[in-house]
């Protein structure tokens, strides 16, 4: 696919909206794809052929359709460019009216007369009517700037990236009107434009969520300028994230329970948002991601802990692909995080502590405590050690005194 880069990657993706779906993509779309390196439009455009489901041929094909219709274009603009230079070598004289001289004459006694009448017609202006006038125009002037700047900021407005799938896009009045998922579809985004930082409760089945506003195709500046609410749309703040460079990450680690409803449906952005900043503070795991321990969908168990601390930090305990079990740290509010520390085991009976490797866990909350569990969902016999403050440490043995 390098024959798809920058310099036509707008065009091809309108190109393939319009050959495979029948509609133009929307802006946000367009957008999403500007300012890619040409390695990155190879691999989104790796993913967006497996969304839609191509085979090699297919690409193949659509890659060469495009191709040639543009150096078809190329050619008939050429050809005009062409046709354009000879007309410009006719020679100016060719084009004018031989009564060129007397209309030019006819025109210049005009001026002169409408010039001697207004002289002795111009009535007097008093101080006052002038002073109005000002007023006015600076009163339109204000307005004018107003809306130029308005106009401004809803161009620049930010995006709005999702952290994990499935996620509804509602009305004003809770109504779903669209969905958002971290890999997109033909009938999803993964990013949408947002007004800012500000949530607006939303009340869905009786209960009221925290949203933020975002905006769809449908969505005009004079909407914007008048703050109409009912032309804008909303999604639940906990699945969604400003950063465009951890949305990148996102889709790295989240890759695997995306599949699971349940774990992911309970790892909420707070909780993302920790295990994200965790990593990024030790490189070397970066491109690891999160197991769905025991392939668990099971709603009685969880393959992944959370907790909040006393001083309302932030943990989790999941495995990563590298088979080893981690604790996750950090408060997302203050955008402090903490490198990621092995979950250990304690060996009976002695000060030994082991980390969890290249074994799958469940968990199971009872009483306010983590129990551990194997796949088959046999107690282990051991369960997570929670200090005084709230905090995760190890796992301990559940008949260790």
């Amino acid at each position: 696919m390098n024959k798809i880069n920058e310099n036509n990657i707008i065009d091809f993706i309108k190109y393939l909206y319009q050959e495979n779906i029948g509609n133009a993509p929307s802006q946000e779309v367009l957008d999403s794809w500007t300012g890619l390196s040409d390695i990155e439009i190879d691999e989104y455009l790796q993913q967006l052929f497996e969304n839609w489901k191509f085979s090699e041929e297919q690409i193949f094909q659509e890659i060469n359709n495009f191709l040639n219709i543009q150096n078809n274009n190329q050619k008939i603009e050429e050809h005009q460019n062409g046709n354009q230079a000879e007309n410009e070598d006719i020679p100016f004289d060719e084009y004018n009216d031989t009564d060129s001289d007397d209309a030019e004459q006819e025109n210049h006694e005009a001026y002169t007369i409408n010039n001697e009448s207004n002289a002795t017609e111009f009535p007097y202006q008093n101080k006052k009517s002038y002073t109005w006038f000002w007023f006015f125009l600076l009163i339109i002037l204000g307005i004018g700037a107003f809306v130029v700047y308005k106009f401004q900021k809803f161009k620049n407005l930010k995006y709005l990236y999702v952290t994990t799938d499935n996620v509804s896009i509602r009305d004003i009045n809770g109504n779903n009107i669209g969905r958002m998922d971290i890999f997109p579809t033909k009938n999803s985004v993964s990013f949408l434009r947002t007004t800012g930082p500000e949530t607006f409760p939303i009340t869905i089945k009786n209960k009221e969520y925290q949203n933020r506003q975002v905006l769809t195709d449908s969505t005009s500046f004079l909407d914007y300028l008048f703050n109409k609410k009912e032309a804008f749309a909303y999604v639940n703040e906990n699945y969604v994230i400003d950063n465009k460079d951890n949305f990148i990450i996102y889709r790295n680690v989240f890759k695997a329970i995306n599949n699971s409803k349940n774990e992911n449906n309970n790892l909420t952005a707070k909780y993302r948002m920790v295990i994200v900043g965790s990593l990024k503070m030790k490189p070397e795991l970066m491109d690891l991601f999160i197991v769905n321990s025991c392939n668990n969908n099971d709603n009685n168990y969880t393959s992944i802990v959370k907790s909040k601390t006393k001083n309302n930090t932030f943990q989790v305990i999941a495995q990563l692909s590298n088979g080893k079990y981690y604790i996750f740290s950090g408060q997302p509010d203050d955008n402090n995080f903490s490198a990621p520390q092995a979950f250990n085991y304690k060996v009976n009976g002695s000060d030994q502590y082991v980390n969890y490797e290249n074994e799958e866990l469940l968990f199971k909350k009872q009483n306010g405590v983590y129990f551990i569990y194997d796949c088959n969902k046999v107690a282990r016999e051991y369960y997570v050690n929670i200090d005084n403050n709230g905090s995760l440490q190890f796992a301990k043995y559940s008949f260790d005194i």
